[in-house]
C-alpha cells in the first residue's frame, strides 16, 4: 500500500507531499488538473523510462520518493537482494538533465528491472483506459490465494506435484 508520495521538480510539480489513506485511493479532477503528472511520478519511481523533458524547466534533477507498507511478495524480492525491509519499503528514484537515473530502495541502489518487479508487486493503477495487473492472467492465482488469506505461495506447487504422484 502505498502511504505517501514526494515529488520535486517533475515536471510542473515543484515540491508535492501526498499522503494517502489507508484503503482505496482516487486521483479525481478536471481535465489539466495533473492527474496524470502523478501517475507519471508514480510510474517513474516503479521503474518506467526515463524521459529528461519531465524535469521541471530550469532545473537540474527530478527526485520521486514513494513509501510503501511492506507487503510479503515484494518482501521475498527485497530479502533476496539482501535489502532490509524492516515495516515499510521507500523508494527513491533520481533523473538527472544529462540523461543518468539512479534508484534506491531502503538506502541501497539497485537496477531499473528491480524497480519494476517490486511495482508491480506494490501497486495497482487503473485508468479510464488501463489496467496493470488486473487483466494479467500469471496473476490471478495470486489474487484469489490472497483473498482466501492464504500466506504461503507453495502450496499450489505443492498440490500439483501431489496430484501429479497420483497420476502415475
Amino acid at each position: 500500500m502505498l502511504l505517501d508520495l514526494r515529488v520535486e521538480n517533475f515536471a510542473l510539480i515543484d515540491n508535492l507531499e501526498l499522503n494517502m489513506k489507508k484503503g482505496f485511493n482516487i486521483l479525481t479532477g478536471e481535465t489539466g488538473a495533473g492527474k496524470s503528472i502523478l501517475i507519471d511520478a508514480i510510474g517513474f519511481v516503479l521503474g518506467d523510462k526515463f524521459n529528461r523533458d519531465l524535469i521541471r524547466s530550469g532545473k537540474e534533477k527530478m527526485t520521486v520518493e514513494a513509501i510503501f507498507k511492506a507487503e510479503d511478495k515484494a518482501n521475498e524480492l527485497i530479502e533476496s537482494l539482501g535489502i532490509d525491509t524492516e515495516e515499510i519499503i521507500i523508494i527513491r528514484r533520481e533523473g538527472f538533465i544529462g540523461g543518468r537515473t539512479s534508484a534506491r530502495v531502503n538506502g541501497k541502489t539497485v537496477l531499473i528491472g528491480t524497480l519494476k518487479k517490486l511495482g508491480k508487486d506494490l501497486l495497482d493503477i487503473h485508468g479510464q483506459h488501463n489496467s496493470q495487473n488486473l487483466l494479467d492472467s500469471a496473476e490471478h492465482m495470486g489474487y484469489l490465494d490472497s483473498f482466501i488469506g492464504l500466506k504461503d505461495k507453495n502450496v499450489y506447487k505443492d498440490y500439483k506435484e501431489e496430484y501429479e504422484k497420483l497420476l502415475i
